[in-house]
């Protein structure tokens, strides 16, 4: 039934323009607006005799999503969770309905984010855990902080990983640097 519930969803989601891809463990839809991208990561899983569907929402700049890959090496850009929520919903059955609703209330809370400020936010504020010190390097990018970049190149230089996480090697600031030094319009 929640597999059957999941496509349900997954169709509902295509019909509103929604882009849904799939791999083993995951149904997935993406879509833009004004710069930013959006992603739902569909779940549904049985409850008190219900099924439970859970739309686990993430939201980001479009040139946020492309620092990460490029710093980070990946080339294909993917949705980085710098803003998040999720949308729970517990029935017998579903109908288009349903699903829209979930849509609508995701469209909402994306509608009030200010996701460039969330970008300023992480040139000082960040996990130094996980995806954490590559967020801060992006935010350090696409805000165009030139001066820290060279700081931290230059303590990296030293043999200072001034607190980064072993992955995160010259190479990647290096990659930051170049971001923050193209012609763009910085955050």
């Amino acid at each position: 039934m929640t597999k059957e519930v999941v496509d349900q969803a997954a169709i509902s989601l295509s019909g509103r323009g929604w882009t849904i891809s799939r791999d083993k463990t995951e149904v997935v839809a993406r879509t833009s607006k004004a710069a930013e991208q959006a992603q739902i990561i569909i779940q549904a899983r049985p409850a008190r005799g219900e099924t439970r569907v859970t739309f686990i929402c993430s939201a980001a700049p479009e040139r946020f999503n492309h620092a990460v890959a490029k710093i980070s090496g990946d080339g294909v850009p993917a949705q980085e969770p710098i803003e998040q929520c999720r949308i729970v919903r517990s029935r017998s059955e579903y109908i288009d309905e349903d699903f829209a609703g979930m849509e609508t209330e995701f469209q909402e809370w994306w509608s009030q984010r200010n996701l460039d400020e969330t970008v300023r936010k992480l040139v000082t504020q960040y996990s130094e855990f996980g995806s954490g010190p590559l967020h801060h390097l992006a935010a350090l990018a696409v805000c165009q902080e030139n001066e820290t970049l060279n700081l931290i190149k230059s303590r990296f230089e030293d043999g200072d990983k001034s607190g980064f996480l072993p992955y995160i090697t010259v190479d990647y600031v290096d990659r930051a640097i170049e971001i923050a030094q193209k012609k763009h319009s910085a955050v």
